[in-house]
């Protein structure tokens, strides 16, 4: 069992908070089959809430009565073999009409009796069935009234619920939806966690990435980039001077590499770079950072971002195309150079050069990850095409004279200057020269908010205590106190870094001021994760306890963890480096609640909103996405309602009760259909790999310190589904409900 405890002592001490002793033992839990008649003149007088509310049923269960209330009805449907039969003896003497009411029900005086004295006892029991815990009103486990229908429960569970109300244990199951599945199962209480809607935007969100790379991005890329290689061929082929000769060469190696990676198919490179291309391409191949034969500056390329990963890896298709968007992101034009410069203007001219369908078709990719992941962090060579087109340069005598490239230099020191944001820390106060820190990229990777936050959060000293950022820094930068508790008081890293304080206060107040959250479907995902860890003074007071802001942090760093996977291709990784049913009866009510989050429920659904304009602005938003987005909104619109509903104190309808009883399970479906765009599965049986479980793993910061024995890769990962348990307080009854969580690591 995983606790969310914080506080001192054993779950075992904390059962002493609990009044009344939870000792469930009369015949009612201890015989496997009760009997068709009971002791109206029983004792009940040490009997716990559970077994009175059970007992309270009996009369009317001899009777025939169908209980609406489904833990009841499958209680006495399991431990008799006689309940079903005298419904049956009902319906089928009057008309197939069931009895519901108890009031016609037929019951003796003397059993009346009994029912009275029970609800006498049951009175007094209720003014226990709230408890002052630390200074909040928490419900006293010991009143639940549906203990019955978990398989097991122990002190240490009864702490847990004693203390905060809820209880975290690890499972085997390899989603989300399955705990909801085996609660639909055993008609146990759905608890709706705000996970299991993160899990499934997670899967829409990278089924979208997925339709537009198979359907839109991979031919446009594809289509540039022989474009590209032709034109710079026939410059080179008629080029009288030498300078204009290589540079065209050279955009001619570079897009045969990209062409190569992205379709397997190899265009013929000049003679001066065909060994430079084909060792790229074996490097590339090798995965390890060496030097790269093609960049101007000797400076270490990292080929092992090349490595797939996400869900790249599901094809070779997916593999290539991952492999080629990484070279067309990552190969750098160092700002500092001359020729990588003139390299670039050539590049860039190119583009303006070629088709000009395919070159807007070609853009439009770059355009479209704009919206998709954020603005871009290094300068692109997109920017130098704009600025030679709006200076009218159309010639390569006219691209070559020095006043267009003086203006293409000035250009650049101006864009330096607002788009490489995420640099290294060492470089930045590296003198000697070996660093390559204004970037050109023909595509650059995306400035994210968190990983500038990685950036900056870690002591770069060589064999430091604070030598990677954590997850939790990015949470303390957006001002979540949940985070910057545990940094502070756990992991003491003010303590093990001096300088700790005052990065994290500098990062603190650029993050403070970021408002862009609309931009990008990333950013608005950030937000949603942010406004889940706000508190609110109306939630229940055990969504108001330290350690329920512990789940609420578990939850947004594993949601973040599939964010970074989702992006691993296009958001740029910061580095740390010195170089480079057909019954009679009604169906009975199974209640059920949704977690009260309501602002972040409020924020999903401004997320769903945005994310729709976006792709329709773009003209993206196919049948298909239309229908996956509405679905989710509809999700979204529904726990809306009835968290406004539960903090209001007011009782839901059967009908809000039946779906949220179905959510979990029907939630099964939605990923189902979002695995891939040209995939149709029926069952999750179907699928193979990794594609079956929730659990991923997504590299986020590497570190390379010459002299350091704590060099590596940070990476975050999300594993198997937890399982939460919390009291509800429902009607003036407790329930134990279970619900599904994720689990997080780094």
């Amino acid at each position: 069992m995983v606790s969310c405890a914080d506080r001192k002592g054993s779950p075992e001490e904390a059962v002493e908070l609990i009044n009344v002793e939870f000792n469930p033992h009369s015949f009612l839990v201890t015989d496997s089959l009760l009997p068709r008649e009971i002791d109206l003149k029983m004792d009940i007088s040490d009997m716990t809430m559970m077994e009175l509310r059970l007992l309270r049923h009996y009369p009317y269960a001899l009777k025939g009565v169908w209980f609406m209330e489904s833990d009841i009805n499958q209680f006495f449907l399991s431990k008799t073999n006689w309940y079903y039969n005298r419904c049956c003896d009902y319906l089928e003497k009057h008309d197939f009409d069931p009895l519901l009411d108890f009031n016609k029900a037929n019951i003796s005086k003397e059993e009346r009796g009994f029912i009275m004295r029970i609800d006498a006892r049951i009175a007094d029991l209720k003014k226990l069935q709230i408890s002052d815990v630390d200074g909040l009103k928490l419900s006293n486990p010991a009143m639940t009234v549906n203990m019955f229908q978990l398989e097991e429960y122990d002190k240490k569970l009864l702490g847990h619920l004693a203390h905060h109300n809820f209880a975290i244990f690890p499972t085997k199951y390899e989603q989300l939806f399955n705990v909801y599945e085996e609660n639909e199962y055993n008609k146990l209480p759905n608890y709706i966690t705000t996970d299991l809607f993160l899990q499934a935007y997670h899967m829409y969100f990278s089924y979208v990435l997925k339709s537009l790379e198979k359907h839109s991005f991979v031919p446009r890329i594809s289509a540039m980039n022989v474009a590209m290689y032709k034109k710079a061929m026939e410059i080179a082929a008629s080029a009288s001077d030498a300078e204009v000769k290589d540079l065209a060469e050279f955009n001619a190696a570079y897009f045969s590499v990209a062409n190569e990676l992205l379709t397997g198919v190899h265009l013929e490179v000049p003679e001066s770079y065909r060994d430079k291309a084909a060792m790229e391409i074996s490097n590339i191949f090798g995965y390890k950072a060496t030097m790269s034969p093609m960049m101007s500056k000797a400076i270490t390329f990292n080929y092992d971002l090349f490595k797939p990963r996400g869900h790249y890896t599901r094809s070779e298709g997916a593999e290539r195309y991952f492999r080629a968007m990484m070279w067309l992101q990552t190969f750098t034009f160092c700002g500092e150079q001359k020729v990588p410069v003139k390299q670039t203007a050539m590049m860039a001219y190119l583009l303006n050069s070629i088709d000009k369908n395919v070159a807007k078709e070609g853009v439009g990719v770059y355009k479209t990850l704009d919206f998709l992941m954020g603005e871009p962090d290094n300068v692109a060579v997109i920017d130098v095409a704009d600025y030679l087109a709006s200076n009218k340069v159309d010639g390569i005598t006219k691209l070559m004279e020095s006043s267009t490239l003086n203006g293409i230099n000035a250009k650049l020191g101006s864009l330096f200057k607002t788009h490489n944001r995420i640099t290294s820390k060492i470089a930045e106060k590296s003198s000697s020269g070996k660093d390559c820190e204004n970037k050109v990229n023909f595509m650059p990777q995306r400035y994210t908010p968190d990983a500038y936050v990685l950036s900056r959060m870690f002591d770069e000293k060589a064999n430091s205590e604070v030598p990677f950022p954590r997850g939790l820094h990015v949470f303390s930068a957006f001002g979540v106190d949940a985070a910057d508790r545990i940094n502070n008081d756990y992991y003491q890293d003010a303590d093990n870094w001096k300088g700790y304080a005052d990065e994290m206060k500098k990062v603190k107040a650029k993050m403070s001021r970021f408002a862009d959250w609309d931009k990008s479907m990333y950013n608005k995902w950030m937000e949603c994760l942010v406004q889940l860890q706000k508190p609110n003074k109306d939630y229940p007071d055990y969504m108001k306890t330290s350690s329920w802001e512990r789940k609420n942090m578990n939850t947004a760093l594993a949601s973040w963890a599939e964010l970074k996977h989702d992006a691993i291709l296009y958001a740029e990784q910061p580095i740390c480096a010195e170089c480079g049913g057909g019954e009679e009866f009604p169906e009975p009510i199974v209640v059920g609640y949704v977690e009260p989050n309501l602002g972040f429920w409020q924020k999903m659904k401004e997320m769903l909103k945005l994310t729709r304009t976006l792709l329709t602005l773009n003209g993206f938003m196919t049948e298909d996405l239309d229908g996956k987005t509405t679905s989710l909104e509809e999700y979204m619109d529904f726990c809306i309602k009835v968290s406004k509903k539960e903090l209001e104190g007011k009782s839901l309808s059967e009908e809000e009760y039946a779906h949220i009883e179905r959510m979990g399970s029907s939630v099964e479906w939605y990923p189902l259909g979002v695995i891939d765009p040209d995939m149709e599965l029926s069952d999750w049986s179907d699928l193979k790999g990794s594609d079956r479980s929730i659990a991923l793993v997504s590299d986020v910061f590497t570190r390379n310190v010459l002299g350091c024995k704590k060099c590596g890769v940070l990476s975050e990962a999300t594993g198997n589904a937890d399982a939460i348990y919390v009291n509800v307080l429902i009607d003036g009854k407790i329930y134990i409900m279970r619900g599904a969580v994720f689990s997080y690591y780094e």
